[in-house]
């Protein structure tokens, strides 16, 4: 091999090993992450409801990612988060949950069931330029009975350039999305024995 060809190889393996940087992490700002639940007002007895585990689409992982068209995506190599974003949804839909009136978060497997797919947890780059958070949630009754099975995606504005503006966005979706899940949840398993009352209350009048 002649010395200017060893040279080139050297000078291009170089290239490839090239330290781009040390990586930089990221926590998302959303309350139902960094705040317990609060305890729920005195009130009827709440509604049993277990979070199955999230599932995350493949690409969802500890990088960042960002999309510019519905086939063109990619992740960054810096930016990341500091946990898989699975992770952040599962704890944020559990806290949301627990916080609320009429539901309780159990393990009971006899109990009505939520299972979320998380499908984006991404920076949309260009115009909008919004991080944006997206679920599928199914929900069961306690008897197996599938009651919801509906999308949810919520798109918040990133203000400020970098990943330090794409977390607090996203913070803020996952806050709304997760709220969004519950009301939702809530209305599906609530009782119906009033409503059943009101119907087949006798007719008084006369």
């Amino acid at each position: 091999m002649s010395r200017a060809l060893v040279l080139a190889c050297l000078v291009l393996a170089g290239c490839l090993t090239r330290d781009a940087g040390a990586p930089r992490f990221y926590h998302p700002d959303a309350a139902m992450l960094d705040a317990p639940a609060d305890a729920p007002p005195d009130g009827p007895p709440r509604t049993s409801v277990r979070l199955r585990p999230v599932h995350e689409a493949g690409f969802l992982r500890e990088r960042m990612v960002w999309r510019t068209s519905e086939v063109e995506y990619g992740r960054y190599e810096q930016r990341r988060w500091n946990e898989l974003p699975a992770q952040y949804v599962e704890r944020a839909m559990a806290n949301s949950l627990q916080s609320s009136a009429s539901l309780a978060l159990t393990d009971d497997l006899a109990a009505a069931s939520l299972g979320l797919d998380l499908l984006a947890f991404e920076e949309i780059v260009g115009e909008p330029h919004v991080a944006r958070v997206m679920v599928r949630a199914s929900l069961r009754s306690a008897k197996g009975r599938t009651v919801m099975d509906r999308q949810f995606s919520v798109d918040e504005p990133i203000t400020d350039d970098g990943g330090d503006g794409v977390a607090r966005a996203m913070g803020k979706a996952l806050d709304t999305i997760t709220a969004q899940v519950t009301n939702e949840v809530a209305a599906r398993l609530a009782p119906r024995a009033g409503r059943t009352a009101a119907r087949t209350r006798p007719d008084r009048r006369h």
